[in-house]
């Protein structure tokens, strides 16, 4: 697996969790 791949998922993750915060 490519740390670039890992760093997108990790962003993607924090990116949910940011939508879970507004609603």
């Amino acid at each position: 697996m490519k740390p670039s791949l890992l760093f997108m998922l990790m962003r993607f993750h924090s990116y949910l969790q940011g939508l879970i915060h507004t609603n």
